[in-house]
């Protein structure tokens, strides 16, 4: 059986590339002092994200806010079909999808892998009239986030 545990949906080098851009002075010292470098950085950058997370009053992070209204724009495609209590099919022309609210699974496996609704649970889970952000996976939780940058 397959199982989904990525909850990011874009594998790409720009964290890296961010990264080595930053470094790029230190790179030329020598290496305990590169290293001493890199270290004052990563901890200033932990406590400005520190600061600003705690500043921030939602409950679901900025920037997946803005993924999750790009899934709920292109939601007005899809029409649910009820199953039972919490199963839908979701139709669009030809295309069908199974989504079952209760399980968090849905035949597209978009909201597995990435921890959001795809547009075809958002149709559903409107249908449903449930909440939207009990479907966020919680590793975009502001509490997550704090945890992640709480020395």
């Amino acid at each position: 059986m397959f199982k989904f545990y990525p909850k990011y949906d874009a594998l790409v080098n720009n964290m890296r590339e961010s990264f080595n851009s930053t470094i790029v002075e230190s790179r030329k010292k020598p290496i305990l002092t590169m290293l001493e470098d890199i270290r004052v950085y990563l901890m200033k950058r932990w406590v400005e994200n520190r600061v600003l997370i705690e500043k921030y009053k939602d409950d679901i992070l900025p920037r997946i806010k803005l993924k999750l209204q790009k899934e709920i724009d292109a939601s007005r495609w899809w029409f649910p079909v009820a199953a039972g209590i919490s199963k839908f099919e979701v139709i669009r022309g030809r295309d069908k999808f199974v989504v079952d609210l209760l399980k968090k699974e849905f035949t597209c496996t978009k909201f597995q892998m990435t921890g959001l609704p795809c547009p075809h649970a958002v149709s559903a889970i409107n249908c449903s009239k449930d909440n939207i952000r009990k479907y966020v996976a919680s590793c975009y939780n502001k509490a997550a986030y704090v945890t992640y940058y709480t020395p």
